[in-house]
């Protein structure tokens, strides 16, 4: 296990991708990110993911892929940065996983995922739409950044930041939903 300091590319290139994280959130979402994060760099390969959210830090894992190629260090350093803008902006438990994950998906620009189609108004009702932590599958991570695509296209980033004001003042996260798109 390392800090990044210690890889003077990587971490030239990890430093570019939070600057441009950070832009992306305060354009987009209308946070300015206040907290500083730790970046840690795993000597080693994860058999599952390639970085994480944990204790309030980035891990990112030294596969062959994040160590050769900066466009797939770039979107992950991203979407692991704005996890972590989301859940210092709001509480974690009142933010729900497909906006978490979504809105992660979106900004870094990943690539789009195999989803099943489906109107959010038609799964707002299901019990574990407004968990903040699911069973991840690239299914659902492909259906969260579709949600989020959606409500962008439909109502636009505006209506996506009143929704995470709303859950960020502790409003119930169905609630905040119900109230800022019927």
């Amino acid at each position: 296990e390392y800090i990044l300091s210690e890889h003077g590319r990587i971490q030239t290139d990890v430093v570019k991708a939070v600057e441009l994280g950070q832009k992306k959130c305060e354009d987009l979402l209308g946070i300015v990110p206040s907290d500083r994060v730790r970046i840690i760099l795993k000597s080693h390969s994860h058999p599952l993911r390639s970085g994480e959210m944990r204790g309030g830090e980035i891990v990112l894992y030294a596969s062959d892929q994040l160590c050769s190629d900066v466009s797939f260090l770039q979107r992950l350093t991203i979407h692991e940065y704005v996890h972590h803008v989301l859940t210092t902006f709001i509480d974690p438990e009142n933010l729900p996983w497909w906006l978490n994950e979504g809105l992660a998906e979106r900004i870094s620009e990943g690539p789009l995922l195999e989803f099943e189609k489906v109107d959010i108004h038609d799964i707002m009702d299901e019990e574990d739409f407004y968990k903040p932590v699911v069973h991840q599958t690239h299914k659902r991570a492909g259906l969260a950044r579709y949600l989020v695509s959606a409500i962008e296209e439909r109502w636009d980033w505006e209506k996506i930041r009143e929704i995470l004001n709303r859950l960020a003042n502790g409003e119930d996260c169905k609630k905040a939903l119900e109230e800022a798109i019927g």
